[in-house]
């Protein structure tokens, strides 16, 4: 039996600059391809598929192969992804009893067991029925650090306009003369028990181009929401206007965060009763607070900090229109192999979850004196990671991990900061029987692009092994390790294909000086790699 080796390629890319005008071929004969839902669009798909099923759908081995994917993707084996408020764990659960859902909640210890105990916190499909609406649960956002009172969202159908209404976490019932809204794409943010900012339709141009919120107001419980007191006014042309909350132990912070185009940020925090516009740059993400300053991801170069850094900015100098080189801490810098994914806010410490050379690393920043130290938790290997979930009212975290022969694990701290697995998903394979390496191609002008091999342990490299493409890049996402599961089995294990997985945006390889890479067959992008 022929063996077979997989191979992923990853280039790490930025997105294409949103400021190029887009030009859109009027004359592609194929363009009604790209009618989601058209007829001629869905009928072109049946048939390629009677093509394929033609040829390959009548042997027992497809039938065999198709019924062992069916019931993986079918199977009920999921982790019950929670986050932490207060000393329980919450989950919002779906499964075929379940349709709409559960909000449920645990203890942090019995979570940690095989078999958690669930008590349920509000069943959507028991309040669909009595309500007789077909609701969607869309989040929740309790205040801090009692969390007994909650925003909740819910949806008519699923649409993007939600319903929002008060709910008291500690009775477990809706609050009838609460902070309740109607439907509208709506943001809500808490300033106290009294007192919520609330982005909604107010009525007749209160919203914008958008069809989003450009007007933020303060609402005081007790009173109607028409008689709400404005705070902030978008022009009808920005994209949006979110109120702006974080409520930490350390402090709390107010504002509006405006958005004037889907690409950049304008922060407005209070100060005195007055909305304070900061001085900071347009393209950043704001992560939160942290012991009296901002922590911003930047999208671009800024006093120096180059794009891809995490920074802290005193709130305090920012308000006061006085930001300085002191003013501004610097926690990451990203380098050519190793770059920003995400950030979690502990009470005490940030992480950060970075690509370091295509393998994930969760750092652990805490703050000494003027400076940060930076240190990894600990080793996941070639694998992908994500923050699950941190508390910004303890240090508590649990992280995600997932590599091409390991299931999903899901790994939780306290202040200890020993990692210990708590759940993991079934194994499809033993992990044993296969290889992983990470290797490097290098393009005409020298530039090293890393990639995954894996294959069978005993595979002999003889350059004959058949290969799979497939290509997909931009959007700053890169290729990162999933697990194989059956893939392993019926891919790898039946000598019948290699897949070279290829992830790039053409314009980003002529911006990053690699162009040589790409190639052109009748006009359509390819990726030429030569192993």
């Amino acid at each position: 039996m022929k063996r077979i080796i997989l191979i992923f390629l990853s280039l790490l890319v930025v997105s294409c600059s949103q400021e190029k005008e887009i030009i859109v071929d009027t004359t592609d004969p194929y363009i009604w391809l790209e009618e989601v839902e058209g007829v001629d669009a869905l009928n072109w798909v049946r048939e390629q598929n009677e093509i394929t099923e033609s040829r390959y759908a009548k042997s027992e081995s497809y039938t065999n192969t198709y019924n062992e994917l069916l019931e993986e993707y079918q199977s009920n084996d999921r982790i019950p992804y929670v986050y932490i408020m207060g000393e329980e764990m919450y989950n919002f659960w779906r499964d075929e009893k379940n349709v709409r859902g559960l909000w449920r909640k645990t203890s942090i210890e019995s979570y940690q067991t095989d078999n958690p105990v669930w008590e349920t916190v509000l069943d959507i499909d028991e309040l669909a029925k009595i309500e007789d609406q077909n609701w969607v649960y869309k989040g929740v956002d309790c205040l801090a650090p009692e969390f007994n009172r909650c925003l909740m969202r819910l949806s008519y159908g699923g649409k993007d306009a939600v319903v929002v209404r008060e709910f008291d976490l500690a009775n477990k019932v809706f609050i009838e003369d609460g902070f309740n809204t109607p439907e509208s794409k709506q943001y809500l943010g808490w300033l106290n028990e009294n007192q919520i900012m609330v982005a909604t339709d107010f009525g007749e141009g209160s919203m914008n181009e958008s069809g989003y919120p450009r007007e933020v107001k303060v609402w005081n419980r007790g009173e109607p929401l028409s008689e709400a007191k404005t705070i902030f006014e978008g022009t009808y042309e920005k994209i949006f206007s979110f109120p702006f909350s974080s409520i930490r132990p350390d402090g709390s912070y107010f504002g509006v965060l405006e958005g004037p185009t889907f690409f950049t940020k304008v922060l407005y925090l209070m100060k005195d009763d007055e909305l304070i516009e900061l001085d900071l740059p347009l393209r950043m993400d704001v992560n939160g607070t942290f012991q009296g300053s901002l922590i911003l991801s930047l999208d671009q170069d800024w006093r120096g900090y180059v794009s891809g850094s995490l920074v802290a900015v005193n709130i305090e100098d920012a308000l006061n229109q006085n930001i300085t080189n002191e003013s501004i801490e610097l926690i990451f810098t990203p380098t050519e192999k190793r770059f920003l994914r995400s950030v979690g806010i502990a009470k005490d410490e940030i992480y950060v979850n970075v690509l370091d050379n295509i393998n994930g690393k969760i750092l652990h920043f805490e703050k000494v004196g003027p400076s940060w130290k930076e240190s990894e938790i600990r080793s996941f290997g070639n694998a992908a990671l994500s923050i699950s979930s941190v508390d910004e009212w303890s240090d508590h975290i649990l992280i995600n991990a997932e590599s091409f022969t390991e299931p999903s694990a899901l790994y939780y701290a306290d202040e200890s900061k020993v990692f210990k697995k708590i759940k993991s998903l079934p194994e499809k394979f033993a992990p044993e029987k296969y290889k992983v390496e990470q290797l490097y191609a290098t393009s005409a002008d020298g530039t090293q692009i890393p990639f995954f091999q894996v294959s069978n342990s005993d595979m002999e490299k003889n350059s004959m092994n058949p290969t799979l493409l497939y290509g997909y890049g931009g959007f700053q996402i890169s290729q990162t390790p999933s697990y194989l599961g059956s893939f392993a089995r019926q891919g790898l294990d039946s000598g019948e294909f290699m897949s070279l997985q290829i992830f790039v945006v053409e314009e980003n390889l002529v911006q990053n000086g690699i162009s040589q890479l790409l190639k052109k067959i009748d006009n359509v992008p390819m990726m030429i790699l030569l192993l």
